[in-house]
């Protein structure tokens, strides 16, 4: 046998895979597929969840902190006030308005509040009073700093009530890219950024709604209210950013929750598959057994044992026609053989024909003939 022979060989060797096979990896994917699915879905309504709660307590906390804040004097200390050589005030208003931002930390731990201003120019706010000057320095803002918003929520927050609102997990971490490689790479980053975007335009990701947002420093949830001078004027805000590490250990939980109960599922689930492949496929593998007898020529094969009479279903019926069919087939099957052995018979009488016919026919017969005609004319005679 050629080489090229047995590679035309190879290529048309089937794989025979078992039905019970079949059925078992086939559930197997599905529970795999529907896991996925609802650990997304239970870890998304936690989440969900988690951050209404943290929406709430920012709510109170900005309304608490805003009731007790005398926003002339946080005005007059922003027009009198003078920064110091850390950047940001001895002033006795300045502490002042610490002790009360303290205050609120304290009653809510998560809370870090700060208080700021409108800047002149568009897009930028200066910040007042902020309390993590108390606690880390580094990551304070100073006294008077302007600083410029990207986002616009921390400017909105001058005017209403507003929460600052994320993207998806998956488009904030294209933007977050993006942001690191603005210096490096700046064409990269308008692509990413552009990517994300169009990804919320064209709604193939959910748009912005309130939500947490992670640093360096953790993960969190901000929101302003303005604060309003005697005559009811929105004058400064209050900015609250709420430490919402407890999503990270919501996510956590619920994702160990599910695996455990997937770990404990998967094994029974393949147990209860198992069995049910076994009664699905024995009836077919009994009759599949009894066709191939059949194809060696064995019809006296009983489909009887196959065949339910109480609760008939699709492979009673097929066995019920295979049993009809097995009595024909077996029925032609005799016809064909008689038939034949008939044809055979009157093949046989005309070739007996055929070859008398010949030597009949033949110079030597014939002369064989004429000889025992003289005999027989002679013995007459006597």
């Amino acid at each position: 046998m050629s080489s090229d022979q047995i590679k035309s060989q190879q290529s048309t060797t089937k794989v025979q895979i078992s039905i019970r096979w079949k059925i078992l990896i086939g559930f197997t994917v599905l529970f795999t597929v529907v896991y996925i699915l609802a650990l997304g879905m239970f870890t998304n309504l936690a989440i969900a969840a988690a951050d209404e709660q943290i929406k709430e307590d920012l709510t109170q906390v900005l309304y608490g902190a805003a009731s007790e804040i005398d926003t002339e004097i946080l005005l007059e200390l922003a027009a009198e006030g003078a920064p110091n050589e850390n950047g940001f005030s001895d002033d006795p208003r300045f502490i002042a308005f610490l002790d009360w931002l303290e205050a609120v930390h304290t009653a809510e731990p998560d809370a870090w509040p700060y208080l700021y201003i409108p800047h002149e120019d568009q897009g930028y706010i200066y910040f007042v009073v902020d309390l993590w000057a108390r606690y880390d320095t580094t990551s304070a803002a100073g006294f008077m700093e302007a600083y410029r918003s990207n986002s616009g929520y921390i400017i909105a927050g001058l005017s209403d009530l507003t929460y600052r609102e994320v993207n998806t997990d998956f488009v904030q971490t294209l933007k977050n890219q993006a942001d690191d490689l603005e210096e490096t790479q700046p064409w990269l980053s308008g692509t990413l950024n552009g990517f994300a975007d169009w990804l919320v335009s064209s709604n193939l990701q959910p748009k912005r709604e309130f939500g947490t947002y992670g640093d360096q420093f953790g993960k969190w949830a901000s929101g302003y209210y303005p604060l309003t001078n005697h005559a009811g004027e929105n004058v400064a805000a209050i900015g609250v950013d709420f430490q919402a590490d407890m999503v990270n250990t919501v996510r956590n939980e619920v994702r160990s929750s599910v695996q455990r109960a997937f770990f404990i599922a998967y094994p029974v689930l393949l147990v209860l598959v198992f069995w049910f492949s076994s009664v699905f496929t024995r009836p077919l593998i009994t009759l599949t057994a009894a066709a191939e007898r059949v194809g060696e020529g064995d019809y006296e094969v009983e489909f009887s044992e196959l065949i339910s009479e109480r609760n008939r279903d699709e492979i009673d019926i097929l066995a019920s026609v295979f049993a009809s069919m097995v009595k024909k087939v077996y029925k032609r099957e005799q016809k064909l053989k008689r038939q034949v052995a008939q044809l055979k018979i009157e093949i046989d009488e005309k070739k007996q024909a055929s070859e008398v016919s010949q030597i009949v026919d033949t110079d030597f017969f014939k002369e064989l003939q004429s000889r025992a005609d003289n005999l027989r004319s002679k013995r007459d005679k006597k």
